[in-house]
């Protein structure tokens, strides 16, 4: 809905999400052993609902601002079926492995500020946004992109710098103690686990027709490990948080 002659857009955006997962081999049974191969051969499934509030406005001629409010909550089958957890005794030797167990509900809450500035052969993008969850998941995301056109306008470069942090969920451990008791919940996913990642971009587009563009993108991305647990004897001379870096 647009208002003040069209410089205001007020937006409301539902969204639904239903999945049926058939992970090859079967789906393993949450925090069974991982020795026993204990998998049921019936699909499981996931489902998903939300929404995203936004309010767009147009604050001068070279600039404009847009504000995302969102939430979502997703039920059903939300572990990984293909990752696993060491289990260890207290000098760090391995006794067996499990699979993992995460809670059937996740509820997540998002703000999202993004701007943009334009003069007549440069932009500027620049977005943050903050994102929390009922898994104990805080994360951070910033990013900056600069557009720079050719005097023709025919082609662009468009370096990126992304910053994201993150917390780990409150059921994240690198490994087990074979003396911690029955499994509640439970992951070694680095995806859950605290990090922070830097991510270095840069963009060439050209024209080919109208609206259409032909485009090459590098990016490198670098993940550094946050609270790091400290590791038993036998696991003290293992690089057990290596940089994660991806081209």
């Amino acid at each position: 809905r647009d208002f003040n002659e069209r410089n205001t857009t007020l937006s409301l955006s539902l969204n639904g999400e239903f999945d049926i997962l058939k992970p090859i081999g079967g789906t393993p049974v949450a925090a069974s052993d991982y020795a026993l191969f204990e998998k049921t051969t019936a699909s499981d499934h996931k489902n998903g609902a939300g929404f995203i509030l936004g309010l767009t406005q147009v604050i001068t001629q070279h600039w404009l601002t847009e504000l995302n409010l969102s939430a979502d909550r997703f039920t059903g089958y939300l572990n990984d079926p293909y990752k696993i957890i060491s289990v260890i005794d207290a000098v760090g030797d391995p006794t067996g492995y499990l699979y993992e167990r995460r809670p059937t509900e996740r509820m997540r809450r998002s703000v999202y500020l993004d701007n943009r500035i334009g003069w007549s052969r440069v932009s500027l993008a620049l977005s943050g946004r903050y994102m929390s969850d009922d898994w104990g998941v805080r994360s951070y995301t910033a990013q900056a992109r600069v557009r720079l056109w050719s005097s023709e306008k025919d082609s662009y470069w468009e370096p990126t710098l992304r910053w994201y942090r993150q917390s780990a969920a409150d059921f994240y451990t690198p490994w087990l103690l074979n003396t911690s008791g029955p499994l509640s919940f439970a992951s070694s996913d680095q995806r859950l686990s605290a990090f922070t990642a830097l991510t270095y971009g840069l963009k060439y587009a050209m024209k080919i027709y109208r609206t259409q563009e032909l485009s090459v993108r590098f990016e490198y991305y670098q993940q550094t490990q946050r609270d790091r647990a400290v590791a038993p004897v036998a696991l003290q001379d293992l690089d057990l948080y290596p940089g994660d870096r991806k081209s």
